[in-house]
C-alpha cells in the first residue's frame, strides 16, 4: 500500500502523463492541422498543370508514377495528355483517388500537315480519345478537331503556338471563337507579353504548363505552376475555376491573370520561405488593356501544400480512435492507482 506522498507523486505523475498526451495528439502531428485545404474568400485554392505524358506516349513515368511525382511535388491537380492516347487516364485517376491528386482526362491532340509539325491542341475535360477524327482531311481545318473535342464534353487549348506561330497567330489576332484556350508558358518558351495581354483581355482560358515528360528540370520548373480559386475540390470545380478564368500562371516572380484572379491570389497568406528573410525578385508592372502580370514574389509552394488531403470524415474518425485509446489508457492507469491504495 502506498504512503499518502507515493500517491501524490503517482497522481502527479499521471497529470504529467495526461499533458504530454494532449500536446502529442493536438500539437505535435502535423497532418491534422494542415488536413484542411487553403481557403481564400470562400475558394479552395489548388495547385496544378494542365499538360503531362506517361509512358502511354513519349513520356518515361507510368500514369501512376506521374500521379506520385506530382503529389510528392506538392500540387494538388494535373491533367493527364499523351499524344494520341487517353488510355492512360483511367490509371491515373485511380492512382489521384488513392494518394489524394485530382486527375484531369485529357489528350495531346496533334493536327500536323506534311508540310507543318507541331500544330496541336491539349483536349481536357474528354471522355474518350479524339485524335483519329482530328486525322485525315478534314482534320486540316482546326476548327473540326475543336468541335470534335467539344462534342465529347471536352475544352481545345493551343498547345504550345510559340513554337509555331506563324500558323497560330491570326487566329488571336481574328479572336477565333472556336478555341477554348491557350498555353501562355512552359519552361522553355513563352507567348510574348503583347500575345499573353490579348489572350486573356480576350476572355480565353489560359494555362501556365510543364510539357512534363522526364521530370527533369528541362521539364519540370518549380517556379511554374497554375493556382485555381476553386468552389468544389474535385474535376467538375477545376473546370468551373478554369472557364470562369478564376486561376492565375506563376511564372518566376510573374503573375498573369484576370484583375478578379490576381486579387485572390493577392489575398493568400505569404509567410517568409524557411532558412531565409522572405520576400523575392518581382518585375516591373507592364500596363495592358486588361493587366495580366502582378508584381508580387512568388508565394512559396509549401502554402500550397495540403500535406494530408484527407477526407474531412476519415480526419474525424482518426482522432476520435486517438482520444478512445488515450482514455481506455487513463482508465487503466487510474484503476491500477485504486488498486494500489486500496
Amino acid at each position: 500500500m502506498l504512503s499518502q506522498d507515493q500517491a501524490k507523486r503517482r497522481v502527479s505523475g499521471l497529470g504529467f502523463v495526461f499533458a504530454m498526451v494532449l500536446v502529442l495528439v493536438f500539437i505535435i502531428p502535423p497532418g491534422y492541422a494542415e488536413a484542411t485545404p487553403t481557403m481564400v474568400n470562400g475558394y479552395y485554392v489548388l495547385k496544378g498543370q494542365f499538360h503531362t505524358h506517361t509512358t502511354y506516349s513519349d513520356g518515361v513515368y507510368t500514369p501512376s508514377q506521374v500521379v506520385d511525382f506530382y503529389k510528392e511535388q506538392g500540387f494538388d491537380v494535373i491533367a493527364i495528355t499523351d499524344h494520341g492516347s487517353w488510355s492512360g487516364n483511367p490509371e491515373a485517376q485511380a492512382e489521384g483517388d488513392k494518394v489524394g491528386l485530382i486527375v484531369v482526362p485529357g489528350e495531346e491532340v496533334g493536327i500536323d500537315t506534311e508540310s507543318l509539325s507541331f500544330i496541336h491542341i491539349i483536349a481536357l475535360f474528354t471522355s474518350r480519345s479524339v485524335q483519329k477524327e482530328c486525322t485525315g482531311d478534314a482534320a486540316h481545318s482546326p476548327q473540326h478537331c475543336f468541335e470534335t473535342i467539344h462534342s465529347v464534353g471536352g475544352l481545345g487549348i493551343v498547345a504550345h503556338a510559340y513554337m509555331r506561330w506563324e500558323y497560330w497567330e491570326p487566329f488571336l489576332t481574328n479572336r477565333t471563337g472556336y478555341i477554348d484556350g491557350w498555353e501562355l508558358c512552359n519552361p522553355h518558351e513563352e507567348l510574348s507579353d503583347s500575345a499573353k495581354s490579348t489572350v486573356i483581355s480576350s476572355g480565353y482560358i489560359y494555362t501556365g504548363v510543364h510539357d512534363f515528360h522526364t521530370g527533369h528540370d528541362a521539364d519540370f520548373s518549380t517556379s511554374l505552376y497554375q493556382i485555381l480559386f476553386c468552389t468544389s475540390r474535385d474535376v467538375s470545380g477545376v473546370r468551373e475555376a478554369l472557364t470562369s478564368r478564376r486561376t492565375v500562371v506563376v511564372h518566376g516572380s510573374s503573375v498573369y491573370g484576370t484583375s478578379q484572379a490576381r486579387e485572390l491570389y493577392n489575398s493568400i497568406p505569404n509567410p517568409t520561405p524557411s532558412g531565409g528573410s522572405g520576400g523575392g525578385s518581382s518585375h516591373k508592372r507592364r500596363e495592358a488593356k486588361e493587366e495580366t502580370e502582378e508584381t508580387k514574389p512568388s508565394i512559396p509552394e509549401e502554402v500550397f501544400v495540403t500535406s494530408v488531403n484527407a477526407d474531412p470524415f476519415l480526419v474525424m474518425a482518426g482522432v476520435i480512435a486517438v482520444l478512445y485509446a488515450f482514455s481506455l489508457i487513463i482508465c487503466l492507469l487510474v484503476a491500477k492507482l485504486i488498486a494500489e491504495l486500496f
